[in-house]
């Protein structure tokens, strides 16, 4: 017969079960079993309950001076949930680490049956050199630091406590990382709806040099104006792959989106990232090593000619040379084509009347009515689908721009192997040749006079100097007559034509 069983025979009541399942001693407390590995001997139990009394004596704070432990224990275990929350900032995870070794130096006092008053804080801050810890939580002045159980934090901790317990259920961890990917879902989720989707996975690669660069796991508040600076800095001298240096074009389209998503998250009322005062500093631009000048003369030499554009009309396949046709009479881009609509035509009428969807949001933008050359009208209704909505779809019934851009990179070779989107440059150019003040207007960018954007409210309706422009474009490729020519009639001249009976 063991200990338990005789003390059972005998009617003696013990503190302790024995639990045959584990082979060990068992207590339960406020709804939780404690067990002690102790042999089933009247040894054993004593030794087990010596450990449940210390336990219990932590447990209830019932001891001496406990009360003073487990409040100092309570608070820095609330810093402890403060980083685990919303993260940790790289300059502060010497503190951090020295807080995990606190804690753990009052569990290793609690186990003790005596606890002294004031605590032992200078032997603890002394013993390792914590200088992190001292400074920051106990301080060379007057303190009530493990003295008294009204010690406080300082007060930019009980900001941080504060705004802990407001948020406790929302749980929003506060890292660069989760941020950054939570504004790449939120652009992602807008794709379709409020912005093209091509535009939201085109933030998203812009902002994969940020990501590269920066720490994902350190704290938001890490992005200050040090941080802009230095990311300015990598960016004006990265590289590609093949160790050319990167574009000024790219350069400001990935900083652009880097400002992009530190706007948005400093203005989120859960994120703590404050807004950088130099983030739209002009002196942060970028320059070219050789001017914009050569650039501007490269691009010049990309336009079309009017032989290679005549000669690819000829020989492009249905429907791609009504997208060719379309690129130069209206200066579309490939969106501008998939996004067309029925509702957009008027043939019959030989015209388009459109506001880009790139800028439908804008109020700033206009709707252009272009006049249609022949071929232009021919090719569309070859081209059309009986889609309900879009006039020109794939052969799987979707919307076409990816398809166009895929089929010209395949086989662009055989129709003089030049750039699609320079159709819409070579139309821009060649307008503005014609007349300096239409080229805003066949791109259809927005308006940039006030004038046309608050009191002239001519959209949707016919150009009269645009449809000239047009005629004097198509003709430059024998697509259309030239413009008529207008004579302005002095009053002799006017005089004479009445005298032989012509009425004007």
């Amino acid at each position: 017969m063991n200990f338990a069983q005789r003390s059972k025979a005998q009617n003696v009541k013990l503190e302790l079960s024995w639990y045959p399942q584990r082979t060990c001693w068992r207590k339960k407390f406020k709804g939780r079993a404690y067990y002690f590995q102790q042999p089933i001997t009247q040894d054993g139990y004593l030794t087990a309950l010596h450990e449940w009394v210390l336990l219990k004596a932590r447990l209830d704070g019932d001891r001496p001076h406990a009360d003073l432990w487990q409040h100092h224990r309570e608070l820095f275990l609330q810093v402890q949930r403060y980083w685990q929350q919303f993260g940790l900032p790289t300059e502060e995870s010497k503190t951090a680490r020295q807080v995990d070794e606190f804690l753990v130096w009052i569990e290793d006092w609690l186990e003790q049956p005596v606890l002294p008053s004031p605590m032992p804080v200078f032997a603890f801050c002394n013993s390792k050199k914590r200088k992190d810890f001292y400074a920051e939580f106990v301080g060379d002045s007057f303190t009530l630091f493990g003295t008294n159980v009204q010690y406080c934090l300082p007060a930019k901790w009980e900001d941080r406590l504060d705004r802990l317990t407001a948020k406790r259920h929302v749980k929003e961890p506060q890292t660069i990382g989760y941020w950054l990917d939570k504004y790449i879902e939120r652009v992602r989720k807008r794709g379709g709806k409020f912005i093209r989707k091509r535009t939201a996975s085109d933030r998203d690669f812009k902002l994969r040099h940020f990501k590269k660069y920066a720490d994902m796991s350190a704290h938001v508040t890490s992005v200050d104006e040090p941080f802009v600076e230095a990311y300015h800095g990598i960016l004006d001298t990265a590289q590609r792959k093949n160790a050319k240096e990167l574009s000024r074009d790219s350069k400001e389209g990935y900083f652009k989106a880097f400002r992009m998503f530190v706007r948005w998250a400093a203005s989120q009322s859960s994120c703590e990232m404050k807004l950088p005062a130099n983030l739209d500093n002009r002196e942060q631009s970028f320059r070219e090593a050789k001017g914009t000048g050569r650039i501007r003369q490269t691009k010049k030499s990309m336009l079309w000619t009017a032989e290679e554009f005549k000669t690819a009309i000829a020989i492009l396949p249905s429907p791609y040379d009504c997208f060719a046709l379309l690129m130069m009479n209206c200066g579309f881009r490939h969106v501008d084509i998939s996004e067309l609509r029925h509702d957009d035509l008027q043939l019959d009428a030989g015209r388009i009347v459109i506001q880009r969807n790139k800028l439908n949001q804008q109020h700033t933008a206009p709707v252009v009515s272009y006049k249609l050359w022949e071929p232009t009208i021919t090719a569309i209704r070859r081209a059309m689908s009986d889609h309900q909505e879009y006039v020109f779809t794939n052969d799987r019934g979707l919307q076409v721009e990816n398809s166009i851009k895929v089929w010209w990179k395949r086989h662009k070779h055989k129709y003089g192997g030049k750039r699609l989107d320079y159709i819409r440059k070579t139309g821009s150019t060649l307008i503005a040749q014609f007349d300096r003040n239409l080229d805003e207007l066949y791109l259809g960018e927005s308006l940039g006079t006030t004038a046309r954007i608050h009191y002239s409210f001519n959209d949707g309706e016919p150009c009269e100097a645009l449809d000239k422009g047009l005629a004097a474009l198509g003709s430059r490729f024998g697509l259309s007559e030239g413009p008529a020519k207008s004579v302005m009639l002095t009053d002799e001249m006017v005089e004479a034509l009445q005298a032989a009976g012509i009425e004007i």
